[in-house]
């Protein structure tokens, strides 16, 4: 099975402003800063306009230039020590505010910028007001990144310590099972028996993997089908397995072990009990805003002595993999579960 891994983002709090988005906030937020400047010391309704006008103008210019300049130099502020791209990153806004001022202070004084700037003959006061200005600004917005960007490191080692917790809590019964099938296999059926192995040497190989939060859908069938198989030589009929996936994107990046800890708690919770033979259902739907896949399971009579709650039990793993959905896609997928007497249905959302 192929192995696909998601380019690294880099460790860095300064965001990308080459990105569209960040463009945007930019000037929506330069705009806003201008507003407020004026809205602070504006007399008059005339004034303010006249005022607001050329506050705009020369905020946006300092705030799109500063934006592209650390556009520009993040590649080398990814590879530097926090602390001395932070002090780049914060001295950029302080450089341009001050070529800003300076560059609208001798146009001013050749008649080439009119309005506002007529007034404002004292380069020394305006310098020292806008550099303030541009300090407290940059220092502001760079401790909110960094502490942004703390906290989704938190928040991602948190997730990844849950991943880690589910790697490893493959049931023990399952291990020991899948050994004796294969046994039982070795004298009579050693071609399967030996197809068996591998297939449990990769759902392990790919259950202890560290490195990869994402992998591919295709993949990630695979690997369901590979646990699967290794089941299905343990309970013969009484499981069946019905696959119609036709319909999804077999690249869709999804986060690893969605999949394969639902079908862990069919075969546990709903094929097992069972005296008789049971089927899975496993189906994929295309929309135009998320690919839609649904695992169904039967569920067998109350029967408490032999597993507690058996409905229950299905929650742990429920639990586990809305969380790491959202750490990945936020609140756009939606986990949907549907249970009558007989049958449980697991509805998984996930984003085009």
């Amino acid at each position: 099975m192929a192995d696909s891994a998601p380019t690294a983002e880099p460790d860095i709090f300064v965001p990308d402003f080459c990105q569209p988005r960040a463009v945007a906030i930019i000037i929506i937020g330069a705009e806003l800063l201008a507003f407020t400047l004026v809205l602070a010391s504006a007399r008059d309704w005339t004034t303010g306009l006249n005022q607001l006008a050329v506050t705009s103008l020369y905020v946006q210019w300092a705030a799109l230039v500063s934006g592209g300049l650390l556009c520009v130099a993040r590649p080398r502020l990814v590879v530097m020590a926090t602390w001395l791209s932070a002090a780049i990153a914060f001295l950029i806004p302080i450089m341009v505010n001050f070529l800003v001022t300076v560059s609208a202070y001798y146009l001013t004084q050749n008649g080439l910028l009119s309005g506002s700037w007529a007034a404002q003959s004292n380069l020394t006061v305006e310098l020292t007001q806008n550099l303030i200005i541009a300090a407290i600004v940059s220092g502001v917005v760079l401790r909110y990144l960094y502490t942004r960007h703390e906290a989704k490191k938190n928040l991602a080692a948190q997730h990844q310590a849950k991943l880690d917790a589910l790697q490893a809590r493959i049931r023990p019964h399952f291990l020991f099972n899948s050994l004796n099938t294969i046994i039982s296999l070795v004298r009579d059926q050693p071609e399967i028996a030996e197809e068996a192995l591998q297939d449990l040497a990769e759902l392990f190989r790919h259950n202890l993997r560290q490195s990869e939060q994402l992998t591919s859908l295709i993949d990630d069938i695979t690997l369901c089908k590979q646990y699967l198989a290794l089941e299905q030589l343990r309970l013969g009929e009484r499981l069946q397995v019905n696959w119609q996936l036709e319909d999804l994107n077999p690249g869709l990046k999804i986060p690893t072990l969605v999949l394969q800890p639902l079908l862990e708690n069919a075969v546990y919770h709903g094929i097992e009990p069972l005296t008789h033979r049971g089927n899975i259902n496993i189906q994929g739907l295309a929309t135009e805003t998320s690919y839609q896949i649904t695992i169904t399971n039967p569920l067998p009579p109350p029967a408490p002595q032999r597993h507690g709650n058996l409905r229950s039990g299905h929650q742990i793993a429920i639990d586990n993999v809305r969380q790491r959905l959202q750490a990945f896609f936020g609140d756009q997928p939606a986990l949907q579960i549907d249970s009558t007497a007989d049958e449980y249905r697991v509805t998984l959302q996930l984003p085009h």
